[in-house]
């Protein structure tokens, strides 16, 4: 399968973002790792990727502030978490990320 979607991906758990960006690329999607937010938005800018998933809780420039710096690119973006405590993470997404949490379609 070919794909023409690309798709940044960031975490600060190496292992877990590099296999998330294997199994995108094994579906056929052109997909690059990116560990702290700054390099997230570094590497959303410079590729401009039709999505990025971002780690809410990232080094350096947390999830939810690279959304936001994201969707200025009009890009969409996906912060998540895998966070146990689901209260904190509805309020990560609804308080902190500003909306920035739902994908947007731009194309």
């Amino acid at each position: 399968m070919s794909s023409n979607c690309s798709v940044v991906v960031a975490g600060d758990n190496h292992e877990a973002a590099d296999t998330l960006v294997e199994l995108l690329g094994a579906m056929g999607y052109a997909a690059v790792a990116a560990y702290d937010g700054r390099e997230a938005v570094e590497a959303c800018s410079a590729l401009q990727p039709e999505l990025a998933i971002l780690d809410v809780e990232i080094p350096l420039l947390d999830g939810c502030a690279a959304a936001r710096l994201v969707t200025q690119l009009a890009l969409p973006a996906l912060p998540e978490t895998r966070s146990r405590n689901r209260e904190l993470t509805w309020r990560h997404r609804r308080q902190e990320c500003d909306g920035s949490a739902r994908p947007r379609r731009v194309r």
